[in-house]
């Protein structure tokens, strides 16, 4: 994790700074992990189609005192890509509202499992984040790849030229390490 920092400190093009955290939950925070010190966000609501839906398995307890709200596109137990055919700014709106209200100031997104080409993924993310930036810290939860091309073709939608170059911050979702042949350290 040292050299990976030091080389983006070194090698980027430093226009902003680029946090880079690691992704250690997800929807539930195991008892574990409920007293560490720094903030976790519960991903506690799904973006199907253009409608933002709270997650059945949260309960109210975890978006207390907690101004990191995670958003993510599993619906019903299953990876859900229909926020692509819905408008991205009304997507935006709506999950601007909800979060608002809810006292979120930094959205993680984590859309995952999308099977459309990487460049369609990119223009409707583009124009989504476009209308969130100017009210919130925008992050992405994105696969862990030692290259950018890997034997998971989920992982390959997520581009991390594109990636560097939109969100503020990366959490690395590192669980992907123990799950061979995807992604090897």
């Amino acid at each position: 994790m040292a050299v990976l920092t030091l080389t983006i400190i070194i090698f980027g093009n430093n226009k902003g700074s680029l946090d880079l955290v690691v992704a250690v939950n997800k929807w539930r925070l195991p008892d574990s992990f409920k007293n560490v010190q720094d903030k976790l966000a519960p991903f506690c609501h799904d973006l199907v189609g253009d409608k933002v839906i709270h997650h059945p398995n949260c309960k109210k307890s975890d978006m207390v005192k907690n101004d990191i709200c995670g958003i993510q596109n599993e619906f019903a137990g299953r990876w859900d890509s229909s926020f692509l055919e819905a408008s991205p700014k009304l997507a935006a709106k709506n999950v601007s509202s909800t979060l608002n209200s809810m006292g979120c100031k930094h959205i993680v997104v984590d859309f995952e499992g999308v099977t459309v080409d990487a460049t369609i993924l990119e223009k409707w993310l583009s124009e989504f984040l476009g209308e969130l930036r100017p009210d919130f810290k925008l992050s992405i939860a994105a696969y862990a790849k030692n290259q950018e091309q890997v034997s998971n073709e989920l992982a390959n939608r997520q581009r991390y030229k594109f990636l560097c170059s939109e969100f503020d911050e990366i959490w690395l979702m590192t669980y992907d390490y123990s799950i061979p042949p995807w992604t090897g350290i």
